[in-house]
């Protein structure tokens, strides 16, 4: 919900005199009716912190806000987690729970770019994806650290954003356009709890990919049934 109408101190603020959203919790996400909007301050204010030498920091924020991952996804994903033919990731996330996810052709050519770029004493494919400039992978401590420099952005510390908060953007995005099955595939979760109806309607991965493609206005492989040729570096 709209909060009063505050006024941006930094001169550099994309939205400088209009409404900013109220902080939200956490494990909340954004209402469907200002996804939109607060999607071109994501997109904006991530650019404006991209570092030139290439910064982990924000390829983080990119990665959660469109994949929904958990933060472990992020501390375990490999480059042989990076399916870019198929234009799939594989999460390895909470209860060795592992399931795969569509992503854009940027993301993953930007996770595996960034990967090549650092050093890593690990095998070939193994490499972690989201490591500091001495090769050392990310640890949980280090989500605090980018937390605190994604609020270096004015409009990303009005908005609260967090990892978790990304995870259920995305998720709300997706239940918006494809309906709570569609989101409860895309985000992993159980359908234990859920009634026997609930589960015989379950959305299958054509209806995940159906609703990426719209969510990012980009065609999927596996929705237009052509596999990319390798990604050349």
């Amino acid at each position: 919900m709209l909060g009063p109408q505050l006024r941006a101190q930094g001169p550099d603020h994309p939205h400088r005199g209009g409404p900013l959203l109220r902080r939200v919790p956490t494990r909340s996400r954004l209402p469907f009716r200002h996804l939109s909007w607060h999607g071109s301050i994501l997109v904006s204010k991530v650019r404006s912190l991209q570092h030139p030498q290439g910064d982990s920091y924000t390829l983080l924020l990119r990665f959660h806000h469109e994949t929904g991952a958990r933060r472990g996804g992020g501390l375990t994903l490999r480059l042989m987690d990076l399916d870019y033919r198929r234009g799939m990731i594989e999460l390895h996330e909470k209860g060795l729970t592992v399931r795969e996810v569509p992503a854009t052709e940027e993301l993953l050519r930007s996770l595996i770019r960034h990967c090549l770029s650092r050093t890593s004493p690990d095998a070939p494919g193994e490499q972690r994806i989201f490591r500091s400039k001495t090769g050392n992978p990310i640890s949980r401590g280090t989500y605090g650290r980018v937390h605190d420099r994604w609020y270096q952005s004015e409009s990303l510390r009005n908005l609260g954003v967090t990892v978790h908060w990304l995870r259920h953007t995305a998720i709300a995005e997706y239940r918006e356009i494809g309906g709570l099955s569609v989101s409860t595939a895309f985000a992993g979760h159980s359908l234990r709890n859920r009634t026997t109806n609930e589960n015989y309607g379950g959305a299958q991965p054509a209806d995940v990919i159906d609703a990426f493609e719209r969510r990012s206005g980009e065609a999927h492989p596996l929705g237009s049934g052509t596999i990319r040729p390798p990604l050349t570096l």
